[in-house]
């Protein structure tokens, strides 16, 4: 059993207005280095520390992009990790692609697990940000299909459990 470092990037202040991690972007805090960047500076110390895992914010592309309302809710894109140009950026509200895979490869080398908190739903995708049912939005937002087996050389393994019966049905066209 370990100790988890829970680096999330949404609180709120005294007045309940929400307040998310510093970002190079901002113009009060254009020194500060991205999110990702202070995770692999701190991860050797977090380790000494006694932490033996990190818990990483959304890491997908949210409508507020690199914004300072951007916490990794509310997904734009489900496959932009900070690298694409679109929501006003190409880096999340926590930095770049490259920033995110050098974070995790760093805290790896320092012996640390790493989880994702991972978003399935609060989807805000398509027309520029404006929530759309899926069947609605543009063809050009559509970048992959979802469902069991869609990944080159994964095989659609049998669903069991309770929901087997539903899995079974499910249909990628």
């Amino acid at each position: 059993m370990g100790v988890a470092y829970h680096a999330h990037a949404r609180f709120l202040d005294r007045h309940g207005n929400k307040i998310t991690v510093p970002a190079p972007v901002d113009p009060q805090t254009s020194g500060v280095p991205w999110w990702y960047d202070w995770i692999a500076m701190n991860a050797g110390a977090l380790r000494r520390a006694g932490f033996t895992a990190i818990l990483y914010p959304p890491v997908c592309k949210t409508q507020s992009g690199h914004f300072n309302t951007g916490d990794g809710y509310g997904v734009f894109d489900q496959y932009d990790i900070g690298s694409k140009n679109q929501m006003g950026a190409v880096e999340t509200r926590f930095g770049s692609r490259e920033h995110l895979q050098r974070s995790i490869a760093i805290a790896h080398a320092c012996g640390l697990d790493v989880y994702v908190d991972t978003v399935m739903h609060q989807l805000i995708g398509g027309n520029n940000g404006v929530p759309l049912p899926w069947c609605a939005r543009r063809p050009e937002y559509r970048t992959l299909p979802k469902g069991p087996g869609v990944l080159p050389g994964q095989s659609a393994a049998a669903p069991r459990g309770p929901s087997a019966g539903a899995a079974r049905r499910f249909r990628v066209r």
